[in-house]
């Protein structure tokens, strides 16, 4: 009799190392990361994941989950049910919103829920900035484009390219940017268009008659342009059918193909946002931290298509090796 109550003394020591780590990983705060792109096609947000990942993973006490929606339809709509899946059945504490695709598809179901917290990392829209911020369970990272760097470096690089159009699509977001755009005194560059463009066959239209009337255009943002998801043929197309240069004002740009991008440093994004999150949790009773504006500049180089606009002009080292050493520098 005895040595059948010592046999079980084993197993309940198994049962009770597993109510506890059950009852420990039950109570431990829960959060979902969202992403809009994979971290395989875009250097941007790849650095944002590598950033809140290295994070996280230091701290134990968190429970992470995480889901990435990727850029074509299908796989889109699968990885948003994927993620609504998650969060009825695995009730997060708080949902980190990476990107436009995370905070439509997903975020904003939740807003004013009081069961969970929101952070929307990487706001671009006015509106978007003021629904989120005075959302009862919502805090964010607005993403302010550093035009006033990215004017210095531009007049750097295409000293005697003055005359510039200017291209963005009709969204939200492309006319906050542009109220910001229109903020700078651009001079000695010389804004002859500012073209809000609605489609592909406008874009492809635009870039042809700047042709004859720019030595540069200006990418504000073309996301919306197309019914897909996947908006590199949009910039391939531009690539492959100007002779003149085309400059951009985020990381995708040059994730999409294009020549050089001056952005915000997606790294530091992702510290604040893990800043933020941790702030929320650590403190749940109190007052959610205000909305952050995000400016650190980060250049975004893809040198290949740099030459074949520019086969004997070299880019400056320092800007070169400040891309590499953030990981936005493609050959």
């Amino acid at each position: 009799m005895i040595k059948n109550k010592i046999d079980l003394l084993p197993l309940i020591f198994l049962v009770i190392l597993f109510v506890y780590f059950a009852y420990s990983n039950a109570s431990k705060p829960r959060v979902l990361i969202v992403q809009s792109h994979t971290t395989t096609t875009s250097k941007s947000s790849a650095e944002i994941d590598k950033v809140i990942r290295q994070a996280f993973n230091e701290k134990a006490w968190i429970s992470t989950r995480w889901v990435y929606l990727g850029q074509r339809n299908k796989r889109l709509l699968w990885s948003v049910k994927q993620a609504n899946n998650i969060v009825k059945r695995w009730k997060p504490t708080l949902i980190i919103a990476v990107g436009e695709k995370a905070q439509r598809s997903i975020a904003k179901n939740y807003l004013n829920d009081p069961k969970i917290k929101l952070i929307f990392a990487g706001i671009r829209g006015v509106d978007e900035s003021k629904q989120y911020g005075t959302a009862t369970n919502a805090t964010g990272i607005v993403e302010a484009t550093p035009f006033v760097i990215a004017k210095q470096i531009y007049g750097e690089l295409f000293p005697h390219k003055k005359r510039v159009v200017v291209i963005t699509d009709s969204s939200a977001e492309s006319k906050s940017m542009l109220a910001s755009f229109k903020k700078i005194n651009w001079s000695p560059f010389n804004i002859i268009a500012i073209k809000i463009l609605t489609n592909a066959k406008q874009w492809q239209d635009t870039i042809k008659q700047a042709q004859t009337t720019a030595d540069l255009i200006f990418v504000l943002r073309y996301y919306d342009l197309e019914s897909s998801d996947n908006a590199k043929p949009i910039i391939t197309w531009a690539i492959n059918n100007s002779r003149i240069p085309m400059v951009g004002f985020s990381g995708g740009f040059v994730d999409d193909g294009g020549a050089i991008s001056i952005g915000t440093n997606h790294g530091e994004q992702g510290k604040l946002a893990v800043k933020l999150a941790l702030q929320i949790i650590e403190n749940s009773s109190a007052a959610l931290p205000p909305v952050n504006t995000h400016t650190q500049m980060q250049p975004y180089i893809r040198e290949s298509v740099f030459k074949q606009f520019f086969p004997n002009a070299p880019l400056p080292k320092m800007l070169v090796d400040f891309a590499k050493a953030q990981n936005t520098y493609y050959p």
